[in-house]
């Protein structure tokens, strides 16, 4: 999702002959307006990572629910979420449909692996080989999830629980 943006930068150049400073006040000011002025156009070509600043977005705004609280079944991220509530809200916002709970959210998107994490991917929890939590990467080795009644929205090491899935919904 690179994309290059094109521009031009135009300024204006005003060449006076050398030693104008050195006129009178009278001849300085005829300098000036008979100056010669020219317009020059240097072309810009600059690359954005427009994936890199989706997932600074979504992480930036997963973030400010930390601390609101924890409600099973739950889709408010401001008056309660579950963890799948709780991803579904983030991703819903940024005009992404996903699946209504962890195990469907699992088979949504591409699966990758962890090495392949990027800010956004979800990462998956298992109990007795059964996915049963879901939480968004941050980078840096964290994630933010609707961990559970006690605890509410927080941000946890990702290896808090040994992960089971790692998908890309991106």
């Amino acid at each position: 999702m690179k994309r290059r943006i094109m521009g031009l930068i135009t300024g204006t150049a005003i060449c006076l002959t050398m030693g104008a400073s050195l006129l009178n006040p009278v001849q300085a000011q005829a300098a000036k307006k008979t100056a010669v002025t020219a317009e020059i156009e240097i072309p810009i070509e600059v690359e954005v990572d427009t994936e890199a600043i989706l997932r600074d977005d979504m992480v930036s705004y997963a973030l400010q629910f930390v601390g609101n609280p924890y409600v099973y079944g739950g889709t408010s991220l401001t008056n309660g979420t579950d963890c799948s509530g709780f991803t579904m809200g983030i991703y819903k916002n940024f005009g992404m449909s996903i699946s209504r709970t962890s195990r469907e959210q699992a088979t949504d998107g591409k699966s990758i692996k962890s090495s392949e994490l990027k800010k956004g991917d979800l990462v998956f929890y298992a109990s007795g080989g059964r996915i049963s939590h879901v939480a968004m990467y941050i980078g840096n080795g964290k994630i933010v999830h609707a961990s559970n009644s006690r605890t509410g929205i927080i941000v946890s090491n990702m290896n808090y629980r040994t992960p089971y899935k790692y998908v890309s919904i991106i």
